[in-house]
């Protein structure tokens, strides 16, 4: 803004007609009206310029775009700029800067942002040029951010160096609320500087989030509500958490059928292992009954020795002490 402010006043410093309002001794009637058709060109082009003031010092007359009218300084339709424009002090410091300009009544919010370019002359500062840029252009991009957190709510703040109120923003609930930006501003004036911490505005808890990096060391604040920061954190925990949970179950899941896939053939190994062991009990326990009906029954041609043997391999031969089976060997032999 200030590039383009500069190239506007350089513009105008080159232009016949509003040097010579600016340095004529004795305004003739065509002057004001060929600087005002001069103005009006430049400025058809240049939305964000409020209005344009020139300020003749040697007879003191002021011209102002807005209404194309001169007027004496006394009668000037602008306080504000009136005495900014005697202070001699202002203008040989602090000038060609924006200051606050024209303030709503209603809201004391700032309308227009000035600068003010005095010329030398012979006898000290008195030719000035003053440019007011529309805020608006400062905060375009404010609102259109309000506009995308309007369901939340949010509030902007803009302060110059000293602290002193320029414009506020809001939107939601704060916007809801008429007395909110008065109280946010009772609230700033009673901290020595603005920082990034939690406030209590109007019985509210607000997040403020302060920064002063320009130029010009204005202070922009955004505020907004805990209430909705710690409801974006139990929902971001929240999601989380479920998504956790549904992880989890589906690698439970996932689990679960590979281990049954592994666990198939070993289930199946166990089953015919079994099936092996019963079937070898059935036929162990099938020769034992053969080879002992066999020994009772007198069909057996297996010698004492080999008896024993046989015994022994089917884990008989705890029986070779039994008296029938002694008496079955004595009748063999």
């Amino acid at each position: 803004m200030d590039e383009n402010v500069g190239r506007l006043a350089s513009s105008f410093l080159t232009n016949s007609h509003i040097m010579a309002y600016l340095y004529s001794l004795d305004i003739e009637s065509t002057i004001p009206v060929l600087t005002a058709n001069d103005l009006k060109k430049q400025l058809l082009a240049l939305p964000y310029v409020e209005s344009v003031y020139l300020f003749n010092g040697t007879n003191g007359y002021i011209y102002s775009s807005k209404t194309g009218y001169q007027t004496s300084l006394s009668d000037f339709e602008d306080p504000g700029a009136a005495t900014l424009l005697k202070d001699r002090n202002f203008l040989s410091s602090g000038a060609k800067r924006p200051v606050p300009g024209s303030k709503d009544p209603r809201t004391g919010a700032v309308k227009t942002i000035s600068y003010y370019f005095p010329m030398d002359s012979s006898d000290g500062l008195n030719d000035i040029i003053v440019i007011n840029i529309s805020i608006s252009s400062l905060t375009d991009s404010i609102d259109s951010l309000k506009r995308l957190t309007a369901a939340s709510g949010s509030g902007f703040i803009l302060l110059d160096e000293n602290k002193s109120f320029l414009i506020g923003i809001v939107s939601g609930s704060m916007e809801d609320d008429g007395n909110w930006l008065s109280c946010a501003l009772q609230t700033i004036s009673s901290r020595e500087e603005p920082d990034n911490s939690f406030v209590k505005i109007n019985g509210s808890y607000y997040f403020q989030v302060s920064t002063s990096n320009n130029r010009y060391g204005w202070y922009l604040l955004q505020y907004v509500s805990a209430k909705d920061i710690f409801q974006d954190v139990v929902f971001t925990t929240l999601t989380g958490f479920l998504l956790f949970l549904c992880v989890l179950g589906i690698s439970f899941l996932f689990c679960m059928y590979f281990s049954r896939r592994l666990n198939t053939p070993v289930q199946s190994l166990l089953s015919h292992n079994q099936q092996l062991s019963t079937l070898q009990r059935k036929t162990r326990y099938s020769r034992i009954q053969n080879f002992l009906n066999r020994l009772l029954e007198n069909n057996s041609l297996d010698s004492p020795d080999q008896t024993r043997q046989q015994l022994g391999h089917l884990g008989l031969s705890y029986l070779e002490g039994e008296k029938l089976c002694m008496a079955v060997f004595k009748i063999d032999n």
